[in-house]
């Protein structure tokens, strides 16, 4: 995986366990708080439901692998990728009540985006 796509679960918590490489999450909570931290292998992350999250490898020589899990057995998924870079930041700071500054490093895209991992 090269980058996890801004999206959140409506319907289910996330928890995810690093089997190898490094990422770096940021997790939106509710205050326009922004948290972004690095993981690395044996640690572990949670993101409440209905949090916007994503994350992204910092290490593009090394492949990044994720177990996730979810607290509900359809876990709902509503990515942003494609619609994410059809509206200015100030609109999407009005529709999730976020500063627009809080938006700018975030990646967008002209179409919408799916990542999975092979096996």
């Amino acid at each position: 995986m090269r980058i996890g796509i801004p999206h959140w679960h409506p319907n289910a918590a996330e928890l995810d366990y690093v089997i190898g490489g490094r990422g770096r999450m940021t997790v939106f909570s509710p205050g326009d708080k922004v948290d972004t931290f690095e993981v690395g292998p044996g640690e572990i992350v949670f993101v409440p439901s209905a949090y916007f999250h994503y994350i992204e490898n910092v290490n593009a020589s090394e492949d990044m692998q994720f177990g996730v899990f979810f607290d509900h057995e359809r876990p709902e998924d509503i990515g942003l990728s494609g619609a994410f870079g059809a509206y200015s930041n100030e609109v999407l700071g009005s529709v999730f009540g976020l500063q627009s500054k809080v938006l700018d490093s975030l990646p967008k895209y002209q179409e919408v985006l799916f990542v999975v991992a092979g096996g």
